[in-house]
């Protein structure tokens, strides 16, 4: 038992299963940059490089 600041989009299927209850409600994290370093020649940049596109449009919906 404890408590944990983590993103609602993440806890949601526990919240509602009652697994969890949220306490910090109304609170908001800092600002969090995020990096990626790879190789753009390297083996796998493709893929990588889909990865990187989808995280970038995905987790600024994600972080509301």
């Amino acid at each position: 038992m404890g408590v944990a600041w983590l993103p609602s989009w993440l806890v949601k299927p526990d919240i509602l299963a009652r697994r969890v209850k949220p306490v910090l409600v109304g609170m908001k994290l800092p600002p969090l940059d995020v990096y990626a370093i790879f190789h753009i020649q390297g083996r796998g940049a493709t893929a990588m490089r889909a990865v990187l596109d989808y995280l970038a449009a995905e987790l600024p919906a994600k972080l509301v």
